[in-house]
Protein backbone atom coordinates (compact mmCIF):
# COMPACT_ATOMS: atom_id res chain seq x y z
CA UNK A 1 0.00 0.00 0.00
CA UNK A 2 1.21 3.72 -0.93
CA UNK A 3 -0.16 6.57 0.33
CA UNK A 4 0.64 10.10 -0.99
CA UNK A 5 -0.64 13.25 0.31
CA UNK A 6 -1.37 15.85 -2.44
CA UNK A 7 -2.02 18.51 0.04
CA UNK A 8 1.69 19.08 0.62
CA UNK A 9 3.94 21.74 -1.55
CA UNK A 10 6.36 18.83 -2.30
CA UNK A 11 3.43 16.39 -4.69
CA UNK A 12 6.27 17.03 -7.54
CA UNK A 13 9.09 15.10 -5.36
CA UNK A 14 6.26 12.88 -3.65
CA UNK A 15 5.70 11.35 -7.42
CA UNK A 16 9.07 11.13 -8.22
CA UNK A 17 9.84 9.19 -4.68
CA UNK A 18 6.42 6.83 -5.61
CA UNK A 19 7.39 5.74 -9.11
CA UNK A 20 10.97 4.95 -7.66
CA UNK A 21 8.91 1.77 -5.68
CA UNK A 22 9.19 -1.46 -7.57
CA UNK A 23 5.47 -0.64 -9.61
CA UNK A 24 5.24 -4.54 -9.85
CA UNK A 25 4.47 -4.70 -6.28
CA UNK A 26 2.08 -1.84 -5.53
CA UNK A 27 -1.34 -3.86 -5.13
CA UNK A 28 -3.36 -0.90 -3.02
CA UNK A 29 -2.77 3.10 -3.72
CA UNK A 30 -4.45 5.74 -1.39
CA UNK A 31 -4.54 9.51 -2.51
CA UNK A 32 -5.39 11.81 0.28
CA UNK A 33 -5.92 15.20 0.34
CA UNK A 34 -5.76 18.47 0.02
CA UNK A 35 -7.67 18.12 -2.95
CA UNK A 36 -6.39 15.60 -5.56
CA UNK A 37 -8.17 16.60 -8.11
CA UNK A 38 -6.19 20.22 -7.93
CA UNK A 39 -2.89 18.46 -8.12
CA UNK A 40 -0.98 18.95 -11.07
CA UNK A 41 0.53 15.49 -10.77
CA UNK A 42 -2.38 13.69 -10.06
CA UNK A 43 -3.60 13.27 -13.49
CA UNK A 44 -0.47 11.82 -14.50
CA UNK A 45 -0.44 9.40 -12.00
CA UNK A 46 -3.74 8.24 -12.74
CA UNK A 47 -2.67 7.61 -16.33
CA UNK A 48 0.27 5.93 -15.24
CA UNK A 49 -1.00 3.62 -12.23
CA UNK A 50 1.08 0.11 -11.26
CA UNK A 51 0.51 -2.66 -13.61
CA UNK A 52 -0.68 -5.14 -11.01
CA UNK A 53 -3.13 -2.18 -8.56
CA UNK A 54 -6.36 -3.42 -7.72
CA UNK A 55 -7.34 -0.84 -4.86
CA UNK A 56 -7.38 2.67 -5.71
CA UNK A 57 -8.93 4.75 -2.62
CA UNK A 58 -9.41 8.79 -3.51
CA UNK A 59 -9.99 11.32 -1.49
CA UNK A 60 -12.19 14.30 -2.87
CA UNK A 61 -14.70 17.09 -2.19
CA UNK A 62 -16.48 16.34 -5.57
CA UNK A 63 -16.28 19.62 -7.26
CA UNK A 64 -14.94 17.26 -9.99
CA UNK A 65 -15.01 14.04 -11.20
CA UNK A 66 -12.31 12.19 -10.84
CA UNK A 67 -9.77 12.15 -14.32
CA UNK A 68 -10.32 9.20 -16.51
CA UNK A 69 -12.36 7.30 -13.79
CA UNK A 70 -13.93 5.29 -16.85
CA UNK A 71 -10.60 4.14 -17.84
CA UNK A 72 -9.53 2.98 -14.38
CA UNK A 73 -13.15 0.87 -13.64
CA UNK A 74 -12.10 -0.78 -17.01
CA UNK A 75 -8.98 -2.25 -16.07
CA UNK A 76 -10.92 -4.07 -13.20
CA UNK A 77 -9.39 -1.60 -10.68
CA UNK A 78 -11.71 -1.52 -7.41
CA UNK A 79 -11.98 2.39 -6.91
CA UNK A 80 -13.11 3.71 -3.84
CA UNK A 81 -14.10 7.31 -3.82
CA UNK A 82 -14.49 9.11 -0.21
CA UNK A 83 -16.51 12.99 -0.35
CA UNK A 84 -16.23 14.87 2.05
CA UNK A 85 -19.90 15.99 2.82
CA UNK A 86 -19.85 18.52 5.65
CA UNK A 87 -23.19 19.95 5.86
CA UNK A 88 -26.28 19.80 3.47
CA UNK A 89 -27.57 23.28 1.24
CA UNK A 90 -26.13 26.68 2.35
CA UNK A 91 -24.22 25.08 5.47
CA UNK A 92 -22.10 22.95 2.94
CA UNK A 93 -21.56 26.02 1.31
CA UNK A 94 -20.28 27.65 3.92
CA UNK A 95 -18.35 25.30 5.91
CA UNK A 96 -17.21 24.12 2.25
CA UNK A 97 -16.77 27.82 0.90
CA UNK A 98 -16.22 28.73 -2.04
CA UNK A 99 -17.74 25.12 -3.33
CA UNK A 100 -21.20 25.33 -4.39
CA UNK A 101 -24.22 22.68 -2.98
CA UNK A 102 -25.57 22.41 -6.92
CA UNK A 103 -22.22 21.72 -8.24
CA UNK A 104 -21.65 19.16 -5.56
CA UNK A 105 -25.00 17.54 -6.37
CA UNK A 106 -24.00 17.15 -10.13
CA UNK A 107 -20.71 15.57 -9.70
CA UNK A 108 -22.20 13.36 -6.86
CA UNK A 109 -25.08 12.54 -9.46
CA UNK A 110 -22.44 11.18 -11.79
CA UNK A 111 -20.59 9.02 -9.44
CA UNK A 112 -23.56 7.14 -8.63
CA UNK A 113 -24.84 6.94 -12.29
CA UNK A 114 -20.87 5.54 -12.75
CA UNK A 115 -21.66 3.37 -9.98
CA UNK A 116 -24.59 1.83 -11.36
CA UNK A 117 -22.59 0.65 -14.66
CA UNK A 118 -19.48 -0.56 -12.50
CA UNK A 119 -19.44 -2.62 -9.37
CA UNK A 120 -16.29 -2.22 -8.45
CA UNK A 121 -16.58 1.62 -7.90
CA UNK A 122 -17.49 1.93 -4.08
CA UNK A 123 -18.64 5.86 -2.62
CA UNK A 124 -18.64 7.13 1.33
CA UNK A 125 -18.90 10.07 2.53
CA UNK A 126 -16.18 11.66 5.42
CA UNK A 127 -18.21 14.82 7.46
CA UNK A 128 -15.84 16.51 9.63
CA UNK A 129 -17.55 17.62 12.35
CA UNK A 130 -17.10 21.08 13.58
CA UNK A 131 -19.20 23.72 15.25
CA UNK A 132 -19.79 24.71 12.01
CA UNK A 133 -21.20 21.08 10.63
CA UNK A 134 -22.49 19.70 14.00
CA UNK A 135 -26.07 20.87 14.18
CA UNK A 136 -26.66 19.92 10.60
CA UNK A 137 -25.77 16.45 11.32
CA UNK A 138 -28.65 14.75 11.09
CA UNK A 139 -29.18 16.45 7.38
CA UNK A 140 -26.10 15.34 6.77
CA UNK A 141 -27.02 11.60 7.65
CA UNK A 142 -30.39 11.78 6.10
CA UNK A 143 -28.74 12.56 2.67
CA UNK A 144 -26.46 10.00 2.67
CA UNK A 145 -29.57 7.30 3.49
CA UNK A 146 -31.21 9.30 0.51
CA UNK A 147 -28.49 8.52 -1.80
CA UNK A 148 -27.59 5.13 -0.91
CA UNK A 149 -24.01 6.11 0.56
CA UNK A 150 -22.29 4.60 3.51
CA UNK A 151 -21.20 7.79 6.01
CA UNK A 152 -18.29 7.91 8.37
CA UNK A 153 -17.37 10.99 10.63
CA UNK A 154 -14.77 12.54 12.82
CA UNK A 155 -13.98 15.46 15.16
CA UNK A 156 -12.09 18.37 13.88
CA UNK A 157 -9.73 19.74 16.32
CA UNK A 158 -7.77 22.85 14.76
CA UNK A 159 -8.47 25.33 14.23
CA UNK A 160 -9.38 25.15 17.64
CA UNK A 161 -12.01 27.93 18.05
CA UNK A 162 -14.41 25.30 16.27
CA UNK A 163 -13.43 22.44 18.24
CA UNK A 164 -17.37 20.96 19.14
CA UNK A 165 -16.34 20.51 22.74
CA UNK A 166 -16.38 23.91 23.46
CA UNK A 167 -20.35 25.32 24.63
CA UNK A 168 -20.84 28.48 22.34
CA UNK A 169 -24.52 29.19 20.49
CA UNK A 170 -23.77 26.63 17.92
CA UNK A 171 -22.68 23.70 19.66
CA UNK A 172 -25.29 24.11 22.78
CA UNK A 173 -28.06 24.55 19.75
CA UNK A 174 -26.32 21.07 18.47
CA UNK A 175 -26.23 19.49 21.57
CA UNK A 176 -30.16 19.33 21.96
CA UNK A 177 -30.53 17.57 18.88
CA UNK A 178 -28.15 14.77 19.97
CA UNK A 179 -29.82 13.49 22.76
CA UNK A 180 -30.15 10.05 21.41
CA UNK A 181 -26.97 10.23 20.58
CA UNK A 182 -24.92 9.01 23.71
CA UNK A 183 -21.56 9.26 22.53
CA UNK A 184 -21.30 12.28 20.52
CA UNK A 185 -23.83 14.10 23.66
CA UNK A 186 -21.18 13.72 25.66
CA UNK A 187 -18.51 15.55 23.64
CA UNK A 188 -20.90 18.28 22.46
CA UNK A 189 -20.87 21.19 24.13
CA UNK A 190 -19.00 19.77 27.22
CA UNK A 191 -16.11 22.05 28.19
CA UNK A 192 -15.13 25.90 28.72
CA UNK A 193 -17.67 28.55 26.74
CA UNK A 194 -15.64 30.38 23.96
CA UNK A 195 -18.43 32.24 22.41
CA UNK A 196 -16.31 35.24 21.96
CA UNK A 197 -13.28 33.61 20.59
CA UNK A 198 -15.64 31.77 18.18
CA UNK A 199 -17.23 35.03 17.10
CA UNK A 200 -13.70 36.85 16.35
CA UNK A 201 -12.88 33.76 14.65
CA UNK A 202 -16.33 33.86 11.98
CA UNK A 203 -16.23 37.36 11.52
CA UNK A 204 -12.26 37.41 10.40
CA UNK A 205 -13.15 34.44 7.84
CA UNK A 206 -16.44 36.09 6.70
CA UNK A 207 -13.91 39.66 6.06
CA UNK A 208 -11.62 37.41 4.50
CA UNK A 209 -14.27 34.77 2.42
CA UNK A 210 -16.91 38.50 1.74
CA UNK A 211 -19.47 35.61 3.69
CA UNK A 212 -21.73 35.99 6.34
CA UNK A 213 -22.38 33.35 9.25
CA UNK A 214 -26.01 35.25 9.15
CA UNK A 215 -27.06 33.34 6.44
CA UNK A 216 -26.85 30.07 7.77
CA UNK A 217 -26.63 30.22 11.93
CA UNK A 218 -28.49 31.97 14.60
CA UNK A 219 -26.39 33.38 17.09
CA UNK A 220 -29.20 33.92 19.58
Amino acid sequence: IYQCDWSSDVCSSDLDKFYEFPQERIIELDINGGEPSNSPNYKDLLENLPPNLKILRINTNCSKLIHNIDSILEKKIKVIVTISLDGVGKIFEYARYPLKWYNFNNVLHRYLALRKKSNLLEINFWTTLSAYTIGDLGNIINFAKSMDIGLSYGILHEPDPLNIKYKNPLTIAAKEKLINDENLYKLVASDVENSDTLYTYIMLQDKIRGTNYEDCYNWS
